[in-house]
């Protein structure tokens, strides 16, 4: 196994325990364009972002690897398919020790939900054009993928959106929350359907954009994200942008959570991992959803203290000890 592709899967894993342990929701991978350097991570506390380069290769081989430890091993091949093999260097590395489900074995099962087979429409029937209701019927579906020769079918006519991942009890064909399988306690700071978001325990989900702008308008959250931090590392400490964006007082976040926010709700914050010449020049390169902005820093709200992490990966672990309890 090369070099380069032994490191991802090692950074890969720091970052899958790092978010697995401080219940990270999502993982969201960008890449840097025009950038000549590898690929570094960026992750969000209830989300996560991480940087790539100028190709999207690095970046896309992150979140392969990062899909890869939270897929159970019975799912792995109709996950990757073909591709499976690339991830040889991963197996090296021990299950994260956080998400039971990646060992059980018993009638609770992760499965991916899959669309139903539709068949070719003929004759005028093929001509007609759908109804809104028909084309929000077919984004959801009764089948599950628990790797399996067959799909698993939910009872009662029981449906949920087409590719999601969801804990399933074989014996009654029922979805069920992580809390009812594996006696996890859900996640206070993640909201959603308890039957397919993520508790605490399920893990994470994971993303690759290749437009900064994607991070927000593809946001799994309603209503996107309500706070957004960058976290710098090492950076020099006459930065501009370290004086332009607010610090956050991380000691008030354990006690009354996002500013101007309701101290009683569940805010979605997303932490901006990335050295700032990076992320500052992939922002300002989005111009389809960043149009007219010249400066990257009144796209954050806040930002950590700088810390002297010597890796992407140790600076994701760093911040987000920092800021347990959010």
């Amino acid at each position: 196994m090369s070099a380069p592709f032994s490191k991802a899967a090692w950074t890969a894993h720091k970052i899958a325990r790092a978010a697995t342990l401080y219940g990270v929701s999502e993982i969201i991978v960008y890449d840097t364009p025009s950038l000549s350097h590898e690929s570094t991570p960026d992750s969000s506390k209830s989300n996560s972002s991480s940087g790539s380069s100028s190709s999207s290769s690095n970046g896309k081989r992150l979140t392969g690897y990062l899909n890869y430890f939270i897929t159970p091993s019975y799912l792995r091949k109709q996950v990757f398919g073909s591709e499976l093999s690339d991830y040889d260097a991963a197996q090296k590395f021990p299950k994260l020790s956080s998400l039971p489900f990646l060992s059980h074995s018993g009638k609770y099962l992760v499965g991916i939900s899959v669309p139903r087979r539709i068949e070719k429409l003929k004759g005028k029937a093929a001509g007609k054009r759908k109804k809104k209701g028909q084309l929000a019927e077919e984004k959801l579906t009764t089948y599950i993928n628990i790797g399996a020769e067959k799909y698993l079918q939910l009872s009662n006519g029981v449906k949920v959106p087409i590719h999601s991942r969801v804990i399933v009890n074989t014996e009654s064909n029922a979805v069920v929350t992580a809390t009812e399988a594996f006696d996890v306690a859900r996640n206070r700071k993640v909201r959603g359907d308890a039957a397919f978001w993520t508790p605490e325990g399920f893990g994470y989900t994971v993303r690759h954009v290749a437009a900064f702008g994607q991070v927000f308008t593809e946001s799994p959250y309603p209503d996107g994200y309500k706070y957004t931090a960058w976290a710098p590392a090492r950076e020099a400490a006459d930065l501009p942008a370290l004086n332009v964006i607010t610090p956050l007082a991380e000691s008030s976040f354990l006690k009354t959570g996002v500013p101007q926010a309701d101290p009683k709700e569940d805010v979605p914050v997303l932490l901006v991992f990335g050295p700032w010449h990076d992320l500052s020049a992939t922002i300002l390169a989005d111009q389809e959803n960043f149009a007219g902005l010249d400066q990257a820093e009144p796209l954050f709200d806040g930002r950590l203290a700088t810390s002297q992490a010597p890796s992407i990966e140790a600076s994701v672990l760093n911040a987000l000890a920092r800021i347990d309890g959010l």
